[in-house]
C-alpha cells in the first residue's frame, strides 16, 4: 500500500505543473474579471410569493415566438418577434399586420413609437429600423457592426426616445457579438454602453459605459436620466445624461432576484422591472459561484467551444420557470413584486402598463401574456402564499 500511495506524489506534481503551464498560456482573448454576486434576497416582505400573474389570459399562443417587446395603443398592440418580425395586432390578437425585416438571422428585441407615423425597433443582429405599419415601410437607421467615431455596435438590445431626431440604445458588449454572448457573461467584464443616436445627422455619441450586459433602457419623467438594466450583474443602474446632475451615476437597485430585462414605466409612472430569469434563493448558479475564479472561468473559456458556452450560460441565467416582475418607485424603493409561482408567465422581458391590462412580453414564449389589473389587486390582498 505505501508504494501504490508513492505514485501519486509524482503524478500530482505532473497535473499542477501541467494545469499551470496551460493556465499561463491561455489566450489573452479573453479579459476575465472577479465579480462577487451577492447572495440572492430571500422571498419576503415586499418580495413574499404571491400569484399576482397566475391564471392569466394567454393571447396569440402558437401564433407567435418571442414578443420580447410590447407597446399597446388603443385596440392594438405593436410587437417584435424572435424570428424578425414586426406585427401590428388587435387586442383580441384576430386582426394583424405582419412586416419583416427581411434580413436572416434577425431578433427584434425592443421597439418604441418615434412620432405620429413611425416606430423604431432594435434588432440585435442587424441594427435599428425605422418601421412604418400603415405604408409597410421598414428601414434601416443603424446596423449592427457600423463603427461611428470608433465605437462599433456589437449587441444592440434595447431603445427609447427622447424626442423624434434622439435615440438612447443600449449595447449589451463593446467587445463580443452576439454569437460570442457567453463570453460577455463569462469574463464578467463591464463592457456593456449606452449610446445616444442622432437620427438627422447619424451623429453616434457614447453617453455611459462600463455597464456589466446592458440591456433594458427607460428614460424617466424629469427627462434628464434613465435607468439602464446591468442584466448579468443583477442589478439596475441610474445615470444622468443632462441637468444638473449630467455625467452622475449611481446603483438604482442591487442584488435583484434574477436578471432584469426591459425596463418599462406603469401608468402612474412607477418602474416595473421583469426579472428575464430568477435566481433561486437558496441556491447560487454555477456563474456567479464561479464569480471569484477568474482564472478557471478563463479555463473554460479556452477550451470549451462558444456553442457549447452559448448553450450552457443561457440554461444558468433563465432555466428556472418562475414568473417575477418587481415595481419600484422613482427613487429606487421596492413598492412590491408580482409573481407565478406556475411559471406560465415566465422568462418575462417586459411589462407594458395600458391602465387596465399588464401586457408581459418574452424572449422565448409563444405566446403573450395579459393580465387584468383589478384582478391582480384582488390577488394581492389575499396575500396568497406558495412555494418556489
Amino acid at each position: 500500500m505505501p508504494i501504490c500511495s508513492s505514485w501519486w506524489i509524482p503524478i500530482s506534481a505532473l497535473c499542477v505543473i501541467f494545469v499551470g503551464i496551460f493556465v499561463s498560456r491561455l489566450s489573452d482573448d479573453f479579459k476575465v474579471e472577479i465579480f462577487i454576486w451577492q447572495t440572492p434576497p430571500k422571498y419576503e416582505n415586499e418580495l413574499r410569493r404571491n400569484k399576482a400573474l397566475a391564471n392569466e389570459e394567454i393571447l396569440m399562443k402558437g401564433d407567435i415566438l418571442g414578443p420580447e417587446s410590447i407597446v399597446v395603443e388603443g385596440e392594438m398592440f405593436y410587437t417584435g418577434t424572435m424570428d424578425g418580425k414586426l406585427l401590428r395586432v388587435e387586442k383580441d390578437g384576430l386582426k394583424k399586420k405582419i412586416l419583416k425585416t427581411n434580413l436572416t438571422p434577425s431578433i427584434i428585441l425592443g421597439i418604441r413609437r418615434l412620432n405620429k407615423n413611425y416606430f423604431v425597433a432594435i434588432d440585435m443582429f442587424n441594427g435599428i429600423f425605422i418601421v412604418n405599419f400603415d405604408t409597410g415601410e421598414v428601414k434601416l437607421l443603424l446596423q449592427t457592426g457600423t463603427n461611428i467615431n470608433g465605437f462599433q455596435i456589437n449587441i444592440p438590445n434595447d431603445l427609447d426616445i427622447l424626442d423624434e431626431n434622439t435615440i438612447f440604445f443600449s449595447d449589451v458588449s463593446s467587445r463580443w457579438d452576439t454569437s460570442h454572448f457567453s463570453y460577455c457573461a463569462l469574463e464578467s467584464g463591464f463592457t456593456g454602453r449606452v449610446y445616444k443616436y442622432q437620427i438627422s445627422t447619424q451623429e453616434l455619441e457614447l453617453v455611459l459605459d462600463k455597464i456589466f450586459c446592458a440591456n433594458g433602457i427607460q428614460i424617466l419623467p424629469d427627462r434628464q436620466s434613465f435607468l439602464v438594466s446591468e442584466m448579468c450583474a443583477a442589478r439596475v443602474t441610474k445615470y444622468y445624461f443632462t441637468g444638473p446632475q449630467k455625467g452622475h451615476r449611481e446603483i438604482f437597485v442591487d442584488n435583484l432576484p434574477g436578471y432584469p430585462d426591459n425596463i418599462r414605466l406603469s401608468n402612474t409612472g412607477t418602474v416595473y422591472v421583469p426579472m428575464g430569469g430568477v435566481r433561486h434563493p437558496d441556491m447560487s448558479s454555477y456563474i456567479e459561484i464561479l464569480g471569484p475564479y477568474s482564472w478557471l472561468r478563463r479555463m473554460i473559456m479556452q477550451i470549451i467551444p462558444v456553442k457549447w458556452l452559448n448553450s450552457w450560460v443561457y440554461n444558468q441565467l433563465f432555466s428556472i420557470k418562475y414568473g417575477l416582475v418587481l415595481e419600484y418607485a422613482l427613487n429606487g424603493t421596492l413598492l412590491r413584486s408580482l409573481h407565478d409561482p406556475c411559471g406560465v408567465a415566465h422568462k418575462i422581458s417586459q411589462v407594458t402598463d395600458d391602465g387596465t391590462n399588464l401586457y408581459l412580453g418574452s424572449f422565448e414564449n409563444d405566446f403573450i401574456v395579459k393580465v387584468n389589473k383589478t384582478e391582480m389587486e384582488r390577488k394581492l390582498l389575499t396575500k396568497e402564499d406558495t412555494n418556489l
